[in-house]
């Protein structure tokens, strides 16, 4: 979900499916016809709970069950992913043009991806024990991991430092401390 509201007051929401594709939504605070030719107070508004929600755009491309939709921090970029190992990225301030297809990561299956806090970066993995970090601008793999001895359950960048290192677990019942520039590991808890 992007979390900023667009200047119609609507959020944006992705979700993807089992028939190989994304859906972004546009869902905002329904105002009860009766009281939209009325001055407006705002305890007329804050109890409602009633919301509208608009298929804005249909995103195409996967060829299996979209797994994964996440808007990077800036809301400029939105990647999918999905069952086919296969990241789409798409520029979100384009109308949601299609930016990259990110095919070189050989993933087995795919258990997170995770947005670095101010930069077109991301970490994909998952059960081939590897971390990718991919440009999303260039759809590049600028980095992978190596380390883990099974699945990576979860991998993100720091959040304190501004995304210079980052943070994994795995089911190898570790969790590893990573240097992204140099691509190696700093530390392991076991």
């Amino acid at each position: 979900m992007l979390e900023e509201p667009r200047e119609d007051g609507s959020i944006l929401f992705v979700s993807g499916d089992g028939r190989d594709q994304a859906y972004v939504w546009s869902v905002k605070k329904r105002i009860p016809e009766n009281i939209l030719n009325e001055e407006l107070k705002e305890e007329d508004t804050t109890n409602k709970t009633d919301y509208e929600s608009f298929k804005i755009h249909e995103l195409e491309g996967h060829t299996e069950t979209v797994e994964y939709c996440k808007f990077d921090t800036s809301g400029r970029w939105m990647v999918t992913a999905g069952m086919n190992n296969m990241a789409r990225v798409w520029d979100v301030a384009n109308g949601f043009t299609l930016k990259t297809v990110v095919e070189e990561i050989p993933i087995e299956d795919m258990n997170f991806v995770e947005w670095h806090p101010t930069a077109p970066l991301f970490l994909i993995g998952g059960k081939d024990y590897m971390i990718w970090m991919v440009n999303a601008v260039s759809g590049k793999v600028m980095a992978n991991f190596i380390g883990h001895e099974e699945e990576v359950i979860m991998a993100r960048f720091s959040l304190f430092d501004g995304g210079k290192q980052v943070v994994s677990c795995s089911s190898d019942k570790t969790v590893r401390l990573w240097s992204p520039i140099k691509g190696e590991c700093l530390m392991t808890i076991r």
